[in-house]
């Protein structure tokens, strides 16, 4: 019995030697491998980005004029909370829901502003005036210059949407009924 509370003594001595050592500065490694470290100034770095966000001049865009696109349409007058309103008991200040209810109609005016300018009706799929002044809709990517000329548009980003796999078998879309006594993975791959 008392080999085996030496025993254990001393495997706690060397975790813990093990958990202390193991947690040394890794910079007094740098120092003694002969390795210097320089600050730089950040005003010297030149950060860009390596892909342009929005096709240049000349160059192909990345959809056809008549392609149907999602896009956030970012209007000029401030949101919600932009305006200075708190979101903490929002819903029982008055003045916030009131100036949301602005908010809305103004929406509501653009886009009935924007329908007029491209002869159709505006596809909208939702709009914020909480944390921002925006309406995402759908129109076609040659669309997308006529909707920025409208009054109160700030700017109209496109928005990144993700769609799921289709499957292109029959057979996934409309499993077998497994049989009796058959084991339902084996029918799944039949």
């Amino acid at each position: 019995m008392h080999i085996r509370q030496t025993l254990i003594r001393a495997l706690a001595l060397a975790l813990t030697l093990l958990l202390v050592l193991g947690s040394t500065n890794p910079a007094l490694a740098v120092q003694e491998a002969g390795m210097t470290v320089t600050k730089i100034d950040n005003d010297a770095l030149d950060a860009r980005l390596e892909q342009p966000i929005v096709a240049e001049p000349g160059e192909e865009a990345p959809y056809g004029d008549t392609d149907m696109v999602r896009v956030s349409i970012l209007l000029e007058k401030k949101s919600t909370l932009e305006a200075g309103f708190s979101t903490t008991g929002i819903t029982q200040n008055d003045a916030a829901m009131a100036y949301r209810e602005t908010l809305r109609a103004d929406q509501e005016t653009v886009t009935a502003q924007i329908s007029q300018a491209l002869g159709e009706k505006l596809e909208v799929h939702w709009n914020m005036t909480l944390a921002a002044n925006i309406i995402s809709a759908g129109l076609q990517y040659g669309q997308i210059e006529t909707v920025k000329a409208v009054p109160g548009v700030k700017d109209v980003i496109l928005e990144t949407c993700y769609s799921p796999a289709v499957v292109d078998r029959q057979e996934a879309a409309a499993p077998r009924r497994t049989l009796p006594g058959t084991p339902a993975r084996v029918c799944a791959l039949l």
